[in-house]
């Protein structure tokens, strides 16, 4: 049952509503994470949930790995229960068998297939470390690829999912919003805003003087020297890449520090609240030596997470977001707001027919 957050305070503090935004009605197309590769082993069955999308991932004899929707075009037995039969998924009650592209391959009591025994399938990848799935028939757009690390070889840590009770699109505004930096962190920043959009993905380059007015901010002067700068890449609106610490320097500017890099993969659930799957990501440096350092940075990067995570985690929790009186300064929120308006709906989404 999806939160109805529009009937509260109806009357007097009616709320924003936005076709794609905020809407738990409605999934994006894009590539939303399911799982660690390494927790699907062969011929093993998962199971999830995307919104009200329920969905079986495996993996084939070949270590392949396939989505498909998770629901027998027999009699409507869920899959999980299933098995894998060399690259196929069987299903438990009566063994018929599909392909990884949806197909039924094998119907045990006859020979002859109907057109129609088939279910949907999704395009699915694997890339660091996770199986991803894409929210429709058809991938039009790769999996982002982090910045600076485009090419690389590169090593990643999961962290645990967080639950919010609040739509993700909500918490994915949080590294673009200039006003919360100051009145919940205490940080001051004078941010200098370049954007980059396309149709499916939006950049933010947030840089400026570092100030050095409160505790925090001296702290933060100390560690990164007199320019910060940090970006935030979206892709739609379900996958966010983070990089900090970039052209910055400690003590003195031979002393660059490393650019530090993570993603937030976000899960719609279907009652309108959500889960966020921090996943910290470095270069893989060659050598003994060179693996001491990336391991390094995935540390700093988790420690620098935790550093702002829990005092956000009190406002996403406890909002009733609206857009009725944004400011200015808001610029960067009302920008990927309407960015995220302009997504194509999957076939995941609720008020969507694509009958």
């Amino acid at each position: 049952m999806v939160k109805m957050l529009d009937k509260i305070n109806r009357n007097t503090q009616k709320q924003s509503q936005h076709p794609i935004f905020n809407n738990a009605q409605v999934i994006p197309e894009g590539w939303y994470f399911l799982c660690q590769s390494k927790e699907l082993r062969p011929k093993q069955i998962k199971d999830f949930k995307i919104g009200a999308q329920k969905l079986v991932v495996y993996r084939g004899e070949s270590g392949k790995v396939y989505t498909l929707d998770s629901y027998c075009a027999h009699m409507g037995a869920d899959f999980k229960i299933g098995k894998v039969v060399a690259e196929n998924i069987q299903c438990f009650f009566h063994q018929w068998q599909y392909a990884g592209s949806g197909n039924c391959v094998k119907i045990p009591c006859q020979a002859e297939i109907p057109a129609r025994a088939k279910v949907q399938a999704y395009p699915t990848v694997e890339k660091y470390g996770a199986v991803w799935c894409y929210a429709g028939p058809i991938a039009h757009t790769p999996l982002l690829e982090v910045p600076d690390l485009e090419g690389k070889e590169t090593i990643t840590r999961f962290d645990r999912a967080n639950f919010s009770k609040g739509h993700h699109h909500i918490s994915m505004i949080n590294g673009i919003d200039p006003q919360h930096l100051a009145t919940v962190h205490d940080l001051n920043i004078q941010m200098e805003l370049e954007v980059q959009e396309d149709q499916t993905q939006i950049f933010f380059s947030l840089t400026g003087d570092t100030p050095r007015g409160s505790w925090t901010e001296k702290m933060m002067y100390f560690f990164i020297g007199k320019r910060y700068c940090y970006q935030m890449k979206y892709a739609d609106a379900c996958l966010a890449s983070l990089t900090i610490l970039k052209n910055v320097y400690f003590l003195k500017e031979s002393w660059k520090w490393p650019a530090l890099h993570m993603f937030y993969a976000y899960r719609p659930l279907e009652d309108g609240s959500s889960l966020t799957f921090p996943i910290y990501i470095t270069s893989l440096e060659p050598g003994v030596w060179g693996k001491i350092k990336s391991h390094f940075r995935l540390w700093l990067t988790k420690r620098l997470y935790y550093f702002l995570k829990d005092d956000d985690e009190i406002i996403y929790d406890n909002i009733r977001f609206n857009t009725h009186n944004l400011l200015n300064m808001d610029a960067p929120v009302s920008r990927y707001i309407r960015y995220v308006n302009k997504l194509k709906k999957s076939l995941w989404s609720i008020d969507c027919d694509h009958a």
